[in-house]
Formats: structure tokens, sequence, C-alpha cells
């Protein structure tokens, strides 16, 4: 028995916890019944203090999602790690497996902070509209595990570009609503993360989505305490990339995006093997401008590897990334250039090196001078310039890198467009004062001493001791 003392929040929310699982396994073996309107015997003594908390057999509870189903006497005590949202793991009584979970195919959203953790559901999260689309049509969401997606590093690359999808876009379900015992978890999962607990707190998330694997809630939370207890780098991709695949389900776009994008990003910081990753993540990808951005960064990392099989991996990649927003350029629900200009860049560059045709990667920049640059296009008239450059035309060049000067430009790039047109102004036999005030103007920037710019300058030039 357990004496009742003043008990701090955690250990109320325990309680109701051990007292719901009570309920539940009282109604179960017949104890209490469903219509009873006034509390058991048991319940009085549990109330009143007479009752003991830490009966094995009467408090714990089968983490299972129906509360009515036979396996209710099986014990929590085994933890039981978050499914793939959608399937359904069936129990093999006999050889005492893992138990079945419940499956629930609508989910719910949230977006990803940075920030001090605090309740993780509730940061920076963009918030529904109240007519945010949603409806009852179940739909079915199948999410790949991390073994998986490990599998499909050995698959041909451009048969993994080439399969992957347009859009997704499921039909829209409505999230279920927590029952008394999974709220209860719920609860105590929040009071676990404030406690920056997370690995507990992971414990109890994890019964949570064992009963609703749809609670976008729960899965944001789970996937920020494995995010913040610094688990394996799949496993949070994977956890953010199910919330985000939930989100779309229940029509919450947003926060959606943010939670894939995050996603994205710790994939794209991991030391491992980013392609599967990132091919998974795009799978769930829902707006043009995500579709598109996941599918260069794809062929980015295929670009990386070097061989011929990878680059041109990279190049169905980019492709697809730019016909992605040039097909939804007239859809309405969008606001799109029309091109995808970073692929386009990187498409103008293999055109050239990989493939010397300097006029279809002349013609590829001017396209991607049509999307919507921060820095209004001066990041493309530089590598035109270069290429330019590179090809002879130093005119042309001389005129690319003016007008990318011309445009608003980060300190790095202009550092870089200034010495580049230095170079190219001493090549056309310009007067050497406007030579050297680019070069002086690149190292003030702190672009590092080149030998051209040593040359030109003299060791004994300020900038040039500078940068030394």
């Amino acid at each position: 028995q357990q004496d009742f003392v003043p008990m701090s929040e955690l250990s109320t929310l325990r309680l109701e916890l051990e007292i719901q699982s009570l309920k539940l396994q009282l109604l179960h073996q017949g104890f209490m019944s469903k219509e009873s309107k006034g509390p058991s015997i048991m319940e009085k003594k549990l109330s009143e203090g007479e009752g003991s908390l830490v009966d094995t057999h009467a408090v714990k509870v089968e983490n299972t999602a129906n509360a009515n189903s036979d396996a209710m006497d099986k014990s929590l005590q085994d933890q039981h790690t978050i499914r793939s949202v959608g399937d359904a793991v069936e129990q093999d009584k006999d050889k005492n497996l893992s138990p079945k979970l419940e499956k629930v195919d609508d989910p719910e959203p949230s977006i990803v902070s940075q920030s001090n953790p605090e309740n993780p559901e509730n940061q920076n999260f963009a918030l529904p509209d109240e007519g945010s689309p949603s409806s009852n049509i179940e739909e079915s969401v199948t999410v790949k595990t991390s073994d998986a997606i490990e599998a499909e590093g050995s698959e041909t690359g451009r048969n993994l570009v080439q399969t992957m999808p347009i859009l997704f876009e499921p039909k829209l379900s409505s999230p279920e609503e927590l029952q008394l015992l999974s709220a209860s978890y719920m609860k105590l999962a929040r009071a676990y993360f404030d406690q920056n607990n997370f690995s507990q707190a992971i414990k109890e998330y994890q019964k949570v989505l064992s009963k609703v694997p749809g609670h976008l809630p729960a899965l944001i939370g789970y996937a920020r305490s494995l995010e913040l207890v610094g688990d394996n780098v799949t496993d949070i991709s994977v956890a953010f990339g199910d919330a985000g695949r939930i989100a779309v389900v229940q029509g919450e776009v947003e926060k959606a995006e943010a939670l894939l994008r995050h996603a994205i990003e710790i994939v794209r910081n991991a030391d491992a093997d980013r392609i599967p990753l990132l091919l998974q993540l795009s799978m769930s990808a829902h707006t043009p401008t995500l579709a598109s951005d996941a599918s260069y960064y794809i062929g980015l990392e295929f670009l990386q590897r070097g061989d011929e099989e990878s680059i041109l991996s990279a190049k169905e990649a980019f492709l697809k990334s730019n016909n992605l927003v040039e097909k939804y350029a007239k859809d309405e629900r969008y606001s799109l250039s029309g091109v995808h200009g970073k692929s386009l860049i990187e498409l103008a560059k293999l055109a050239v090196t990989e493939d010397g045709n300097v006029e279809d990667g002349k013609k590829l920049l001017m396209q991607a001078l049509e999307d919507d640059w921060d820095d209004d296009g001066a990041s493309v008239y530089f590598l035109m310039g270069n290429i330019m450059k590179d090809d002879g035309d130093i005119d042309g060049a001389i005129t690319a890198y003016r007008l990318a000067l011309d445009l608003s430009v980060s300190e790095s790039l202009k550092s870089k467009i200034h010495h580049n047109l230095a170079l190219a102004l001493s090549k056309s036999n310009s007067d050497k004062n406007v030579i050297n005030e680019h070069f002086e103007k690149a190292l003030e920037g702190g672009m590092e001493a080149s030998l051209e710019a040593i040359n030109a300058l003299g060791e004994n030039n300020q900038y040039v001791q500078v940068a030394l």
C-alpha cells in the first residue's frame, strides 16, 4: 500500500494514469460495469488512499489501441517502438510478439523550432485557418521504415529519381481525438518534455502513438525528443517526415512544409548516405516548391559522387525539379516563377563542364534569370561571366560582371565578382588603375589574395598585407 501525500504535478499525472489504467483493467475483468454511474468499491478505496497503486496485475494495462481487446492482460512493461503510420502490426499471441497497434489513417500537423525546448507541439507552429480543408475520407498513409530507406541506397540512382512522385496529394482525413488513457499518456509525455527528460518523454509519446498512430502533436513531440536526445539521424528524419506526411493528410499544408523542410535540413547536415533519406522525404512533398527543392538537393548529392552514372542521375533530378515548377506555374494555388533557377544553374554548369556546350550553358542561365532571386540574379550573372571569360568572350564577361555588381549582392559574392572582373579587364588591356581598384575591393571584401592580385598590386600594398 501507498500513503497519500502532497505530490508534484508529474506525480499527479502518473497517479491519474495509474487510475485510468486500473479502471480499464477492472472493466475488462468484469469488476466494473460500463453503465456504472457511481464509483466502484475499488475506486473509493483508491480515492481514500486505502488501495494499492502498485498491484501489477491491476495497474499494468497492455499497450494496445483497442481498450476492449483481449490483449489487455499483457503488461505495459515492454516499451513499443513507434510504427510507421498506417501499418498495422498483428500480434502473434503464441510467439508473444509485438502487440497489435490500432490503424489510424488520419493525422495532425505542426512545425519545428530550433529555439529552447518547450512544449514541442506548440513551437512557432503556423496554425491552420478555420477553413482549412478536411474531410472524413480516410486516407491510408504508408511510410517506409529506416531499414527500407537504407536498402534503397543500393538501387540505381537514375531509376530512383525517375520513380519520384510529382506531388503527394492524398485524400484528406480528420484527426482522431485521444481517449482518456491516451490523453493521460500525452500529459505525462509533455510533463517529461518540459523537465528536459527527453528519453522518458519518448517512451510516453510512443505509448500515445501505439494507440493513435496519427496523433500529430505526439508525432512532433516524439520527433523533437529524438532530436534533442541526439538519436540516430535516420530515425529523427523519418520521425519528422512521418509528422509532415500526416500533416499533409489532414490538410495542414503550412505545418507540413515546415516539418518536411526541417527533416530535409537534418538529412543534408548528416554524415551519412543522404540520397535514400532525401528520396524518402520527397515522397511526402505536397507543394511544387518543396518537391522541386527536394529534387534539387538530391541532384546535388548525386553530383558530389562524381561518377558518370551519378552525373546522369543529377541531371535527371535537376530536370525534374525545373519541370515541376514549370508544370504548376499556371496553377493559381501557387505563386511560381515558372523555373527552378538553382537547378538551371547546375544544368548550365554541367552543359559547359561535362558536355562542352557553352551556348547551352548561356541559354540555361538566361532562363534561370526568370526565377525570383534574393540577390536579383547577381549570382546568375556572375556564373555567366565566368563561363564567358573561360570561353574567351571577355567583353561579354565584363558586361555580365558589371550587371552583377549593379544588383543586390552579398559582400562575399561581391568580392568574388570584383576579383573576376579585374581578371577580365586585365585581358582586355583596360586601365591599370581600374583593374587594381577591383582587386583592392575584392581583398577588402575578405577574399584571399590570389597570385594575380599580388602581382598586380605588389606585396607592399596595404590590402595585400592585410589579406596575407
